[in-house]
């Protein structure tokens, strides 16, 4: 029977193979969550507190770093004249 239900995939140009590992795969998984069912509302309550906790601590570490950039020294008076000079600059060349 395989055997038949292989060449049969082979002469539509698909492997028959990938086929049924999906299939010897799903069915006993299928199986298996029927008889699990009763505890499927608790393991998706505790992986959304799971995925809570993960994303709250993805939160706290980005704003963590954005806090360590915006820390920077302030600028000597030879930056500060520098930078105001370049702003000036840019400036003069936008106006017609």
């Amino acid at each position: 029977m395989w055997k038949s239900f292989e060449e049969c995939f082979r002469g539509c140009g698909r492997n028959a193979w990938l086929f049924m590992v999906a299939l010897f795969t799903v069915l006993p998984m299928l199986l298996l969550i029927n008889e699990l069912q009763a505890y499927v509302p608790h393991f998706l309550g505790g992986v959304g507190v799971l995925i809570a906790a993960w994303i709250g601590v993805v939160i706290y570490r980005n704003r963590a770093d954005r806090r360590k950039t915006e820390r920077l020294p302030p600028l000597s008076r030879d930056e500060l004249r520098v930078a105001r000079s370049k702003l000036t600059k840019d400036t003069d060349r936008k106006r017609p």
